[in-house]
């Protein structure tokens, strides 16, 4: 297929019906299975102008694609479909992500006072208070938002 060996751009176009939707579909999930060693995941842009065609694309690509993570579909909300914008809109992924963080950083902050109640040189103490202090504030960072969605979209693979 002359589309998977492009190194740019391959444009798909035609009437309804003619299975625009199936053969981009394929071509994209070869794209992924091909690039799946590389360690730079490829940057593929989908756009067409009916929203229903680049969900329909998406849903057929959920099965081809590890991590949700790795889709990101923009658009108004009102245009896009429920079942892709709980999965894949910007929205999705930051509620996801937060909440990993929130769940992760819980878990280190539990295993971090268990390991602080078993020191007893007052010094130390301190010195795990003040730790402690650092990584409180670099966790709240990590959950800011404009930040979240600027990783999000750095690290895009499908739009």
């Amino acid at each position: 297929m002359k589309a998977l060996n492009t190194e740019n751009i391959c444009l798909i176009q035609g009437p309804p019906g003619t299975g625009k939707t199936s053969v981009i579909k394929e071509i994209v999930g070869q794209i992924i299975k091909r690039d799946i060693k590389m360690t730079d995941s490829p940057k593929i842009l989908i756009v067409s102008q009916s929203h229903t065609a680049v969900d329909n694309i998406l849903e057929g690509l959920g099965k081809a694609i590890d991590n949700p993570l790795e889709i990101i579909r923009i658009g108004a909300e009102r245009n896009i479909s429920e079942e892709i914008a709980t999965k894949y809109t910007i929205a999705a992924h930051r509620e996801q992500l937060v909440s990993e963080i929130k769940n992760n950083v819980q878990q280190y902050v539990e295993q971090k006072n268990d390991l602080m109640n078993t020191i007893t040189d007052k010094n130390e103490v301190k010195k795990w208070e003040e730790v402690k202090k650092i990584q409180e504030d670099w966790i709240n960072r990590l959950v800011d938002q404009n930040s979240l969605d600027y990783q999000m979209i750095f690290c895009l693979m499908i739009l």
